[in-house]
């Protein structure tokens, strides 16, 4: 398994050589896998390490459906962070990096081409709503979260771009009425399975659902995940500070990536699952031309 993790790695630091159009590709790949060779050696005092503090955290985390009112530690400095709004908005986004920004690039390809109407699902600030007004007429960018949207609204020029404060359970959107439906790290803020079947009704027929989500670990099954994400991690933090959000987060997610699959497997049949290396999946789904 932990060759197929190295394969993603250096896949994904392709596509991201490609996107941002860096001059020495071969240099970089080599880079990477000779922090690969240097690194991955030591990296299980660092993983058990890890695993102990989240254990610590785990265990006494209330229920799932709990974690929004009572988060864990990591989870109450960012709120924190949040409710004072001292995050660093002000950095261009061409700038930005953190794990979710890492993979807006598989979801700005999932995007169909010539797409009309676009639904950025807990958009934060914006981010990633700003790097899909250049591929659709229209941009619809939703979140519960107000100084979220704030933000967003603030550091917005992009003249096809609407934001919503609310919740995408319930707001009043079109069924059918957008080409894509695109998701960072939010899916487990919500019951899964009934937000994967709200993604699917606001798509038409032929559209996309595009999500990147956030697994719970497994301590046997994720371990050499765990230990390509610490690699990664530390090979793009030689070259690109961290950006933090300021949004509220939900610590652990209530499912793990096996479940996550599961899920999806039984509301959107013929999804394409993929786990990717720090510590987050993709899920692309079509809606085939029959549903309505």
């Amino acid at each position: 398994m932990l060759s197929v993790v190295v394969d993603d790695f250096l896949t994904t630091v392709q596509s991201q050589t490609t996107v941002r159009r860096t001059a020495e590709p071969a240099v970089t790949i080599c880079a990477a896998r000779r922090t690969l060779d240097n690194d991955v050696c030591g990296l299980g005092v660092v993983f058990l390490s890890h695993r102990l503090q989240y254990q610590t955290v785990y265990r006494t985390m209330p229920s799932p459906r709990d974690t929004v009112t009572a988060m864990p530690r990591r989870a109450t400095r960012v709120n924190r962070r949040h409710e004072r709004g001292t995050s660093s908005p002000d950095i261009p986004d061409a700038q930005r990096w953190n794990h979710n920004i890492q993979y807006h690039p598989l979801l700005l390809t999932a995007v169909p081409t010539g797409a009309d109407r676009v639904l950025d699902v807990g958009c934060g600030d914006g981010h990633l709503t700003r790097q899909l007004a250049a591929q659709a007429e229209h941009v619809v960018g939703i979140d519960l979260d107000k100084a979220s949207i704030g933000l967003a609204i603030e550091h917005t020029r992009e003249p096809n771009i609407e934001y919503v404060h609310g919740d995408v359970l319930a707001y009043v959107f079109e069924p059918g009425s957008f080409d894509a439906v695109v998701s960072v790290a939010t899916l487990h803020h919500m019951d899964t399975a009934r937000g994967l079947r709200r993604l699917a009704t606001l798509v038409r027929p032929g559209g996309v659902v595009a999500v990147i989500g956030i697994g719970r670990p497994h301590i046997v099954e994720d371990l050499p995940w765990q230990i390509a994400g610490t690699v990664a991690t530390r090979y793009h933090r030689l070259s690109k500070p961290l950006w933090e959000h300021s949004a509220p987060i939900v610590w652990p997610p209530p499912h793990t990536n096996r479940q996550v699959k599961a899920i999806a497997a039984a509301e959107l049949p013929r999804a394409v699952f993929r786990r990717h290396v720090m510590w987050r999946y993709s899920l692309i789904w079509t809606k085939p031309p029959s549903d309505r």
